[in-house]
């Protein structure tokens, strides 16, 4: 089937499709939304969602922001309609305030990066992490653009990626934009990619202590290796390093670090300790002769010059792994690093948590979860997104994107043994101090869902010396009708949708 009859399909049979176990079960978008809801946006084409924030005001109104990307307001060549980035601002019912939109036409970010017949307009842009700046000014959004020419056979073709930069007011309104540049470059010919995965805005009273001050930390992956590695062969086999970079308030580059082995490496999340920058990520390095393994690795950076202090890896018995976020526990001292293993030996993902002090000794070691109760593990999986503390070191908050088999019906009912798929949905889990599942709930049954991240809704009582979450929500992609949509999901502290399970009023 096509996709459009998959989805009518899949929303005729929700209460029938998946036996979850502790996982709770809803509909789409529940009647009543008083406190907590689901809510969508988007035009005609796909949208993806990635990342949320919660903006509280001193009289304490609530509202939401979200960063993804959206195909409805692309430019289109040679049929393909390319991704901008996508800003939304709602209430805290989640109805749209405004939203915008950053990529091909915005104003001041037409560059040339190519020279001759190539259309410097023909870029996909997608959202994938938003800062609420701390000066009160505005917002980060960051990304990817990937960049199309034209091939010798008139094939649209990628030919590179680098990151991309948007500052805007409170309104949404463009105030800067910066593009990550290659050092000696060619711009007649594609160069390299570079891919950002996380960003952090750092502290400007602690960075002004320091010899080398900044404004912004990233990370990702850059496909400009570092060729004096011990057992660097030029022979396409070492794809990608960890790439990190400090930037200024004019996003002017203070440092860059690049780090990895021969292989594929990345850096995936960022946490900014006492004595240093630690990246989370996933290097793949030699065990033996023959022998690549994945494993997650952390690696601690000197803040004024991006030496680094300290590298670990952690690998996950004979499975290849992946880190994907990474949270700090100031009070216990602990890193709290959230992964998944990687597709091998005909399994699907299981997720992981490693614990780690912050000289990256082992607190606890791998712990699995598994999400689904009787999967079969050769059709089920999750992939790690995000994981949050909570506050009063209540425990943690997940969000992964899981997968699972759809039951096809035929006209008489009966199920049809010749269709099947699997859905992808968004999955959020919470977990006790000890890491152990206290709740589950996915949301959005269908065949593109994705999970993005994860804010929390929090309020300090007078005389208090922590946070009490009075709710999470997360976004993600989620099917709609015949296409994608930017899904804002707010659910109360037991991952309920009862509008009368907490005392909380929004404004």
């Amino acid at each position: 089937m096509m996709k459009k009859q998959y989805i009518t399909i899949i929303f005729a049979v929700l209460g029938l499709i998946l036996g979850l176990g502790s996982c709770k079960k809803d509909k789409i978008a529940p009647n009543r939304q008083q406190i907590a809801f689901i809510k969508y946006y988007g035009h005609v084409l796909d949208q993806k969602g990635k990342d949320i924030k919660v903006l509280t005001s001193e009289d304490g109104v609530t509202e939401y922001l979200i960063l993804g990307s959206s195909k409805s307001f692309g430019s289109s060549t040679n049929s393909t309609t390319y991704n901008d980035m996508y800003l939304i601002k709602t209430d805290s019912l989640g109805n749209e305030i405004w939203s915008r939109k950053f990529g091909n036409d915005t104003k001041d970010q037409l560059d040339s990066d190519f020279t001759g017949s190539d259309d410097p307009q023909d870029y996909d842009e997608e959202g994938v992490r938003l800062l609420v700046l701390k000066d009160g000014s505005g917002y980060l959004l960051a990304g990817n653009r990937t960049h199309y020419v034209t091939d010798l056979n008139g094939q649209l073709v990628s030919a590179d990626r680098k990151i991309v930069l948007y500052q805007v007011d409170l309104d949404g309104n463009l105030v800067s934009s910066y593009v990550h540049d290659y050092d000696n470059w060619d711009k007649t010919t594609a160069c390299c990619s570079e891919i950002l995965l996380d960003i952090v805005e750092l502290d400007p009273e602690e960075e002004a202590m320091i010899d080398a001050p900044g404004k912004f930390l990233l990370t990702g992956n850059t496909t400009r290796v570092d060729v004096s590695k011990p057992g660097f062969i030029a022979n396409g086999t070492d794809k990608t390093d960890i790439f990190t970079v400090k930037l200024d308030e004019n996003f002017g580059t203070v440092w860059t670090a690049t780090y990895g082995f021969v292989r594929e490496d990345e850096g995936t999340a960022i946490t900014v300790l006492d004595d240093g920058y630690v990246i989370a990520g996933m290097t793949r390095n030699r065990e033996q002769s023959t022998n690549y393994q994945e494993a997650f690795i952390l690696i601690k950076y000197k803040k004024q010059s991006g030496n680094i202090i300290n590298t670990q890896q952690y690998q996950y018995g004979d499975f290849d792994c992946r880190a994907t976020s990474m949270c700090w526990d100031s009070t216990n001292e602990v890193l709290t690093v959230f992964g998944n293993t990687i597709a091998a030996n005909e399994l699907e993902p299981v997720l992981l948590l490693l614990q780690a002090d912050a000289d990256f000794g082992t607190v606890k070691d791998f712990t699995t979860l598994s999400v689904l109760e009787n999967a079969n593990p050769a059709k089920d999986g999750s992939v790690a997104v995000d994981v949050v503390l909570l506050p009063g070191n209540e425990g943690y908050l997940l969000s992964a994107t899981t997968t699972q088999p759809i039951t096809f019906f035929g006209s008489d009912n009966e199920v049809d043994p010749n269709q099947g798929s699997n859905a992808q949905s968004a999955h959020i889990i919470k977990l006790d101090a000890s890491l152990s599942p206290v709740d589950s709930r996915i949301m959005g049954y269908g065949v593109s869902g994705e999970s993005g991240r994860i804010a929390l809704l929090e309020t300090i009582e007078e005389g208090a010396t922590s946070a009490t979450a009075l709710g999470y929500v997360l976004t993600g992609t989620f099917d709609v009708g015949t296409n994608t949509m930017v899904g804002l999901v707010r659910m109360n502290t037991d991952l309920s949708f009862d509008p009368d399970g907490q005392e909380e009023q929004e404004n």
